[in-house]
């Protein structure tokens, strides 16, 4: 469920500096929004958005005037149409990230609408996808949005079923839920936190029961038994697994390289995990090729410092 964030006025300040015409979504998400755990006290991370607009070229155009310093010296001395040329590599996504609002640390993100519903719907990065599989701050939204958010969840949900067993907790759902985006990560290896999935899952527990609870009411193959552990059971018939071909249960990027003749959960989980980390994997490595021209060299050493201090912490 789509939940716009109360936090509104506190950054209108934020959203006034960029083109006003260029902005009809913006979410919020990460560390300043969502609680994780290895954060020391007094600590300020950065403030992760991300804007999707109808038309990057425009936005950048106006953008690089407004806010100039936002960019990278090499994408200053190119302007739009290299920005432009960078905003269209896989993932899709162009980043400028450690910019000074006020007391504020911001990174923003820019990504068509286009590729953003595409994405949510037909999981082709996971780059989005992945990002809105976990709570986040809804600032601005669309009807468009609001339709192909709720999908990507129930995709999400779905995944996770398959690669369950007939019996989970809640807490083990969420986690496998979050593990998606995660399975193949190229920073992972050696700046995340080993324990990210499991504290962000933690720490966020509430935030999810309310981001899931419609779509768990609406899925009719698992039932909840209500105790202390909050256990889930669900049907892994072999059966059900003929539902999955169908084009409306997995996202597309996904059913398109299961082979017809897969009639075994455990072959099914196989040919998922297989995918789903062949497409994080490629997201991933081309994401971080773009970080070093988007954020060039202070930047992304910055950047790579902050993921070691976190990956140091439990």
């Amino acid at each position: 469920m789509v939940n716009i964030s109360s936090q509104v006025e506190k950054n209108n300040e934020i959203f006034s500096r960029f083109p006003q015409d260029s902005c009809p979504i913006i979410i919020g998400y990460w560390s300043w929004f969502k609680y994780q755990k290895w954060y020391w006290e007094g600590d300020r991370p950065q403030k992760d958005f991300l804007i999707w607009v109808k038309n990057t070229w425009l936005f950048h155009a106006k953008n690089l005037n407004l806010n100039p310093l936002d960019y990278s010296s090499l994408i200053k001395l190119f302007w739009t149409d290299f920005a432009e040329y960078i905003q269209n590599i896989s993932p899709y996504i162009y980043y400028n990230p450690y910019v000074k609002v006020w007391d504020d640390t911001i990174k923003y993100g820019i990504i068509s609408t286009e590729k953003m519903i595409s994405d949510l719907l037909n999981w082709e990065t996971l780059y989005i996808a992945g990002r809105l599989h976990k709570p986040v701050e809804v600032f601005r939204t669309t009807d468009k949005f609001n339709e192909a958010f709720e999908i990507n969840l129930s995709y999400a949900l779905k995944v996770a079923l398959i690669l369950l067993g007939e019996n989970f907790t809640e807490q083990e759902l969420y986690e496998t839920i979050t593990w998606i985006s995660y399975m193949w990560d190229s920073r992972k290896w050696y700046f995340e936190n080993p324990q990210k999935v499991q504290n962000i899952v933690k720490w966020n527990f509430k935030e999810f029961q309310e981001l899931y609870k419609n779509t768990i009411q609406k899925n009719t193959e698992i039932e909840k038994k209500w105790s202390n552990t909050d256990n889930f059971n669900q049907d892994k018939n072999p059966i059900k697994i003929e539902q999955i071909h169908q084009k409306w249960y997995l996202p597309d990027n996904l059913l398109k390289w299961i082979p017809d003749w897969v009639t075994d959960f455990d072959i099914l989980e196989k040919f998922i995990i297989s995918r789903i980390n062949d497409i994080v994997k490629s997201s991933s490595f081309e994401q971080t090729i773009k970080w070093f021209i988007t954020a060039w060299f202070s930047k992304s050493l910055h950047y790579i410092f902050e993921k070691n201090k976190k990956s140091r912490k439990r």
